[in-house]
């Protein structure tokens, strides 16, 4: 028997857990549970062969062999050295076995997961010769049943890349070789299937032919001598594109093909983009039957499916031909039949890229961006291909009013001047792809998520065409097809009332302007518009003209907004012309009266005011007034205030700024700056004091006045005191609105708003400080919320960082000491109302913003936590290594970062000072528990959240423990190895774990790398 008699009670429970599941009986998923938890003991290999030699039950079957796959890609630790390849052999037995009764009575998906075990084992065994010996096993097969073979066959090459399995990537290159060394043998046996196979047959063939062409390595020549090659092309010829599974698996073969080889063997190109090409009639077939339908219900789905696949054809054939469309001599015999091939693919695309969103299928007219970004950034990068590099459309472009983006080589100015056409049809047919439907305009309901999604796609196509078209050039497209619409709606006005007129023919209605379109085109110059220079002139003073004229679609919702937002993007225009502004920022406040357009109108006149905040005679005070007025109505929303009153402080911040062009600030200038400012924020603290009378005041009275405050103090700057003098008079009235409502929201607002107000001042609040860090730790001691933690560590970094000024010595021991005596203050409250990990559990915030406050005093004065007595930075130490058991993915980040800064510290100072021999006692004596509690995470044990990620993660700690005491960690690591589980230890020695992290001569991102696997394959056996 193959399995023990002591192990048939283990058997007999794991049989009633499988019936308890598939008869979906009340403890079902008690059974699911204890199921996945058996799958990863060691037991389980053997009870998953007893379970596929029963007889009785289809399902224990199905489950031997799930159980097989699942722990061939997860516990292959678990085997002994020459256990691999005897259990290859035995699963090969089970395939044998139930593939001798035919096709009939098989068991395919058994069988599956038995094909996807044996090519788990496999990969990770890598034996010389593998992948020979087992298709040699699996001769018996052929006879009986073909149908697992090919099965088997289209696994193999799958699993290469299975990212679930724990192998390097220079292992899965091994292995890709001996795919590629067994290829020809592959493909022999599917031509040879390919002339008896029945015609719904094929497309396995064909998904068997794409895998191996795909992943192997193999030669053109191999290739071209098989006959599947030819059958591959056929298929395209002759299949009928209706039969869907044949013609789109022959698309995945051909495609993989074009992949394997790009351009660099002419003579498949000539065989291929031919065949390609010739499918441009049954495109154009298939879009005359969706034209005809009336609407979207009445499209023939599979006439959308046979578009979408044909699209995917033309725009992959493209991308992985991109050499061809960068460089015309990719062959030196026939330069002019490659240039031929690229210009029809791109005029097909072109096509592609018109096919109606609206359809049922809006993503089909989506698949040619990839190409046309991968081509401007290749034309935009000196004509180098570096579409295998950017495989996501997912860019962003460095884009400032006047300046070009950055380049990395230069562009290619003969590919540009030869793609400019190409790009100008492209972005034509964005502006169309981008239109708002009718109805959505005339009802000016919300713009449906669909429509979004293809609008925010095409953006991107529109950034695609201004890389290569320039600003000026996009921006004269759009307005001329403006134009074009305006004067076409005035003739046909013109038309209409002549022939009325003259009563020939009977009336003529006019034709009304397409304000769909119309919205889209300015859409478009707001894509474009940072790539527009400042002193551009021909195009935009006629479109500011134009949307001033727009009143008469004033109740066309959709392209107001746009053309607001319009406004505000082209900024930068009206600072050198501001005699435009008076009338612009007229229309803006009438715009800010109504509810549906204010939040719009806010931020254009934000954007405005910040870009010509230098002009002067803006109406700053009028525009203040016209705020309390609509206040006072409730027609302005909070957002669109602040956005406003962000405009007004820059505004009036601009006459007080030092330095500008080499000039001091002007005096007087300085003083009607702060004067504006004290008129603004005064009657906001009366208004505050007034809310504060109120009985029962609530948090949502108090939050707009507090965040009005906020914005004032962020961007108003001066050289002045009239900050400080209102940042003193203002702490008072928030400690009465802290007695009054001591909410988490209240101290996060107020905290905000101390934050914008210390950034503000810097060391002119220095004579405050004292008071200031005694009202911080004071309102923690009452209130221990996360906000008065985050407060402190902005007064931690702002203040340990002053530097004198105007000849005025700043004494920062002083500071230091008033800083850590907050510190100190905080901690003494933190640990006696945080002093276990269930406390730590109930309030994560507040952990997490303590040790990153801990970690910002490390960074910036880390001498007097060094110094410091009663054992204080132990217990701090101590709460941080309890507080990695914390699971929570922030607060375990503070930790680490605490860590990070307080390893770094080790080599702060001179080798032989002091400090430097205190920290490294003091941090070496805390080293093997860290380690110890680090591992505990990494090895499934507890959540390890941030593995490696920027300001905290455990990579960098145990890089830096490592660094830092080299000879120490490797005592460390051996001494912690024998306490960790059974499968941790496994996993380690298969790893060679020890040698990765100790070896001296590893870097940081090699040490990361053996970490990252490591606790991928922990987790894999614990969760």
């Amino acid at each position: 028997s193959i399995i023990m008699s002591d192990s048939q009670d283990i058997l007999q429970q794991v049989k009633s857990a499988i019936i308890a599941l598939g008869s979906r009986q009340s403890n079902g998923l008690e059974s699911d549970a204890w199921l996945v938890s058996f799958e990863k003991s060691r037991i389980a290999w053997e009870i998953a062969h007893a379970l596929l030699l029963d007889d009785s039950n289809s399902m224990f079957r199905f489950f031997g062999a799930k159980f097989l796959y699942s722990k061939s890609q997860k516990q292959f630790f678990q085997l002994e050295s020459d256990s691999s390849a005897k259990l290859t052999q035995m699963i090969l037995q089970h395939i044998i076995r139930l593939s001798a009764g035919g096709a009939q009575n098989l068991e395919m998906n058994v069988c599956r997961y038995l094909c996807l075990s044996v090519a788990t084992l496999a990969l990770q065994s890598n034996t010389p010769g593998i992948v020979h010996d087992i298709l040699m096993w699996l001769n018996p097969v052929v006879q009986t049943c073909p149908l697992v073979l090919l099965e088997f066959l289209i696994i193999l090459p799958e699993e290469a890349f299975n990212r679930h399995i724990d192998v390097s990537s220079h292992f899965r290159e091994l292995f890709v070789k001996q795919l590629t060394d067994s290829s020809q043998e592959v493909l022999t046996f599917i031509s040879t299937l390919w002339t008896v196979a029945k015609t719904n047959e094929r497309s396995k063939l064909l998904i068997c032919a794409e895998k191996w062409i795909g992943i192997t390595h193999l030669s053109a020549n191999v290739l071209q001598s098989q006959p599947i090659y030819s059958y591959i092309l056929q298929s395209l010829q002759s299949q009928k594109p209706e039969d869907e599974d044949n013609f789109e698996a022959a698309v995945d073969a051909l495609l993989a093909i074009l992949y394997n080889f790009r351009t660099s063997e002419q003579q498949i190109l000539d065989a291929t983009l031919p065949v390609v090409l010739s499918l441009r009639s049954l495109w154009r077939e298939k879009m005359n039957v969706l034209a005809a339908a009336r609407n979207e219900n009445d499209q023939d789905i599979e006439v959308v499916n046979v578009c979408r696949v044909l699209c995917r054809l033309f725009s992959e054939t493209a991308e992985n031909c991109m050499n061809m469309f960068i460089d015309d001599s990719v062959s030196t015999n026939l330069p002019s039949l490659n240039q031929q091939y690229s210009e029809a693919l791109i005029h097909q695309l072109l096509e592609c890229a018109q096919f109606p969103y609206s359809s049922s299928d809006a993503n089909i007219c989506k698949m040619p961006m990839k190409f046309f970004y991968e081509l401007s950034l290749a034309i935009h990068c000196g004509g180098s291909n570096t579409s295998e590099e950017n495989n996501h459309h997912n860019h962003s472009y460095d884009n400032i009013n006047g300046e070009k983006p950055v380049r990395v080589n230069g562009p290619n100015h003969s590919l540009i001047n030869k793609y400019i056409p190409v790009f100008q049809c492209l972005l034509e047919i964005s502006v169309t792809q981008m239109m708002i439907p009718e109805t959505v305009m005339m009802s000016n309901i919300a713009i449906p998520d669909d429509v979004l999604d293809i609008r925010g796609a095409w953006k991107e196509t529109v950034l695609d065409c201004s890389l290569i078209l320039g600003g000026v050039t996009s921006t004269g497209i759009l307005c001329k097809m403006l134009q074009m619409e305006v004067e076409a709606c005035s003739n046909s006005h013109n038309n209409a009332n002549t022939s009325n007129s003259t009563g020939s023919g009977g009336a003529i209605a006019a034709r009304t302007m397409n304000y769909c379109r119309v919205e889209s085109l300015l859409f478009g110059v707001q894509l474009v518009s940072p790539w527009l220079p400042r002193e551009e002139d021909r195009f935009i003073a006629p479109l500011i003209e134009f949307l001033g004229q727009l009143s008469a679609a004033s109740h066309l919702l959709h392209l107001q907004v746009t053309a607001i937002e319009l406004y505000g993007l082209l900024s930068f225009w009206f600072e050198s012309h501001p005699q435009q502004l008076q009338a612009v920022m007229q229309r803006l406040v009438l715009d800010l009266n109504h509810p549906q357009t204010s939040s719009a109108a806010a931020l254009t006149l934000m954007h405005i005011m910040r870009q010509c905040s230098n002009v002067s005679g803006l109406p700053v005070a009028e525009l203040h007034s016209h705020i309390m007025r609509l206040r006072s109505t409730f027609s302005l929303s909070l957002e669109a205030e602040i956005h406003m009153l962000e405009g007004i402080a820059v505004v009036i911040s601009s006459p007080n700024s030092s330095g500008r062009n080499g000039q001091q600030s002007n005096p007087t200038a300085v003083a009607e700056s702060e004067n504006s400012f004290r008129l603004i924020v005064s009657p906001m603290l009366e208004e505050l004091q007034a809310v504060l009378q109120t009985p029962s005041v609530q948090a949502t009275q108090l939050v707009p006045s507090i965040d009005r405050l906020t914005a004032m103090f962020r961007y108003f700057h001066t050289e002045g005191s009239c900050v400080v003098d209102l940042l003193v008079a203002l702490i008072p009235i928030f400690k009465q609105v802290l007695q009054v409502q001591p909410s988490e929201k209240i101290c996060e607002r107020i905290c905000r708003c101390y934050k914008q107000a210390i950034r503000n001042t810097g060391g002119r609040f220095l004579p405050y400080l004292p008071a200031f860090t005694a009202h911080l730790a004071e309102q923690f001691a009452a209130n221990p919320v996360a906000a008065f933690l985050y407060a402190a560590s902005v007064v931690v970094g702002e203040f340990s960082s002053l530097r004198p000024r105007d000849n005025n010595p700043i004494d920062m021991t002083a500071v230091a000491e008033c800083l850590y005596g907050m510190v100190w203050s905080m901690s003494s409250v933190f640990f006696g109302r945080f002093s276990s990990l269930e406390q730590f559990e109930q309030k994560p915030d507040v952990v997490e913003e303590y040790f990153f406050l801990m970690a910002k005093a490390l960074q910036s004065c880390p001498t007097p936590f060094i110094t410091s007595t009663n054992g204080a930075a132990q217990t701090v130490i101590q709460a941080a290594i309890s507080g990695l058991a914390l699971k929570h993915r922030e607060a375990q980040k503070g930790v680490l970062l605490f860590f990070e800064r307080l390893l770094q510290l080790v080599s702060y100072w001179a080798a032989d000072s002091p400090l430097n021999i205190a920290t490294r006692a003091l941090v070496g004596s805390y080293g093997a528990v860290l380690l110890q509690a680090l591992f505990t995470m990494l090895s499934g044990q507890m959540p390890a959240y941030a593995l490696d990620e920027n300001n905290g993660c455990i990579s960098d700690v145990l890089w830096y423990l490592r660094k830092r005491f080299p000879a120490d960690f490797e005592t460390w690591f051996r001494d912690l190895l024998p306490r960790l589980s059974e499968e941790a230890q496994a996993i380690a020695r298969q790893q060679e774990l020890y040698q990765s992290l100790c070896d001296k001569h590893a870097t940081q991102k090699s040490f990361g790398a053996a970490l990252d696997r490591y606790e991928n394959s922990c987790r894999a056996n614990t969760c």
